[in-house]
């Protein structure tokens, strides 16, 4: 009967029923510990699919930059000189050609400075309505640079919060080099609300990205090939240059005394 027992038998009795219960607590921590382990292998494998698909999209998209980058410099800065040129040249060779026109009376007089002043109005015309299509190109180029200043931001407090996560984890390394095992967080009930704390970060991460999808979305897609585009413009263009040539070499012909 234990009212028989002294009471050192009492405490070894009891010693034994803690350490009893105690063993089957390290042996439920152990079983849930190798579980955490199986399923950290799944999560990590697809964590670290997620990073490799979406590292291999910004890739995709930094490329896609490029192209556009690439297409603007060739349809803004090389053919649309080129073009602006033609119209120059053009318009020269109009007002020499006005210019030479032979008259024989006031009324053709006045039909020729007519025609040079009609002349220039188109020129305006056209240059006042382009000037206002460069203005509204640059104000959506100002728009995109707002933009990539907000993507900048974003990296650079992204940054932030990596640099900030790197010196936790380095004061938690620095601790456990200079203090080893704590005996008050060693205990089967630590060890416990550790596990369960695990297993419930490990459902939210896994359950937490989205799952990537099999395609790229359609802004990630590859820009139009405006490239090809500029070159057929840039051809166009050089057979308007070779024409505007051989009417400026007829003027002078002309001009030239017989």
């Amino acid at each position: 009967m234990v009212a028989d027992l002294s009471d050192d038998d009492k405490k070894k009795y009891a010693e034994l029923l803690n350490a009893a219960e105690a063993s089957a607590e390290v042996e439920a921590n152990m079983g849930k510990i190798k579980e955490n382990k199986s399923k950290l292998y799944e999560i990590e494998q697809k964590v670290m699919e997620n990073k490799q698909n979406i590292y291999g999209q910004r890739a995709f998209v930094e490329e896609n930059r490029q192209l556009i980058l690439k297409n603007y410099a060739a349809a803004f800065m090389g053919n649309r000189q080129m073009i602006n040129q033609n119209t120059d040249d053009i318009f020269k060779n109009r007002y020499a050609i006005l210019k030479t026109l032979k008259t024989s009376s006031q009324v053709e007089v006045n039909f020729r400075e007519s025609k040079i002043n009609e002349a220039k109005v188109d020129f305006l015309d056209h240059r006042s309505k382009l000037n206002a299509k460069v203005e509204a190109v640059s104000e959506k180029m100002a728009a995109a640079n707002s933009m990539f200043i907000e993507i900048n931001d974003s990296i650079m407090e992204n940054n932030g919060e990596i640099v900030a996560f790197n010196q936790a984890q380095i004061v938690t390394n620095s601790k456990l080099l200079e203090a080893g095992i704590m005996p008050e967080k060693c205990t089967p009930e630590a060890n416990a609300a550790r596990i369960t704390s695990n297993g419930d970060r490990m459902a939210e991460v896994l359950e937490g990205p989205r799952p990537m999808r099999p395609s790229a979305p359609r802004s990630l897609r590859r820009p139009r090939p405006t490239v090809r585009k500029s070159s057929r413009t840039l051809r166009a263009s050089m057979l308007a240059e070779l024409r505007s040539r051989r009417t400026t070499r007829r003027l002078r012909q002309m001009q030239q005394p017989s």
